[in-house]
């Protein structure tokens, strides 16, 4: 358990100091140590408790890298780390909203590298679990839809959405 406290407290430095260096050896540290740690820890409970401590400061520390990687339009290493986030989502508890944009970042981030297809099928995943679909789902189909030349489809899509343009437009600002 003071491993692994002492491991968060080193990554938490390094994202105060904002040193990207150091916060990627930490985050490979993390992952090294943290098996190990795991499997040397004799209760259940501290077991658990040390892996949902560490599993989070994991989710953090890619989610803080994901926001440097986008500001310096590292759009390949952003999807790295989106999708390590995605992973860690399934360990930690966090709203649904949360899911939804990590994911609808990540397909344009597909949209953007021209991986329409894979953009595409992120997108009509995050809109096939739940029958309301947000503005930034709605952006991000429409233009994987029109990407991959489904015009009639995206067509469709926006005349069942109306209520949403308005929405969809914030979105686009917002991800622009």
């Amino acid at each position: 358990l003071l491993i692994a406290q002492q491991l968060v407290i080193k990554a938490r430095d390094t994202r105060e100091r904002f040193n990207i260096q150091e916060a990627e050896k930490i985050l490979l540290e993390i992952l090294l140590k943290s098996s190990e740690i795991i499997y040397q820890i004799d209760g259940l409970e501290q077991r658990v408790i040390v892996e949902r401590m560490l599993r989070s400061e994991l989710f953090e520390h890619h989610s803080w890298l994901l926001d440097f990687k986008l500001t310096r339009n590292q759009i390949i290493e952003a999807l790295v780390h989106a999708e390590s986030c995605r992973v860690y989502m399934n360990f930690i508890s966090v709203g649904r909203e949360a899911i939804e944009n990590l994911i609808s970042l990540q397909g344009l981030l597909y949209l953007l590298l021209g991986r329409y297809e894979q953009a595409l099928n992120l997108f009509k995943a995050v809109s096939l679990e739940e029958s309301e679909t947000s503005p930034t789902q709605l952006l991000g189909l429409v233009s994987s839809l029109i990407a991959t030349k489904q015009y009639n489809d995206a067509f469709f899509l926006l005349n069942q959405n109306n209520e949403l343009l308005d929405g969809m437009i914030t979105s686009m600002h917002t991800y622009a």
